[in-house]
């Protein structure tokens, strides 16, 4: 389980829900990779990246070290 600051750190690095979609259709990655990887459903990442939906806390700081993952990637920072 995320401690409160690895929490806060990790919402303070989360990229906007574009962004996010993108660095994962640049690293050729699918929705399924990234959930199988966060332990989640696809629909959920899906909804992350349309913003409807925002990670919870015990997945958060997850999410954000796949996206850092996949940002070198995607040709991004």
């Amino acid at each position: 389980m995320a401690t409160l600051d690895e929490v806060l750190a990790a919402r303070r690095d989360l990229p906007a829900p574009v962004v996010r979609r993108a660095l994962r259709r640049g690293a050729k990655v699918s929705l399924a990779q990234v959930a199988d990887e966060i332990g989640v459903t696809a629909e959920a990442v899906r909804l992350w990246e349309l913003g409807r939906r925002e990670p919870r806390a015990v997945h958060l700081p997850e999410y954000v070290r796949v996206l850092e993952l996949l940002a070198p990637l995607a040709g991004r920072k």
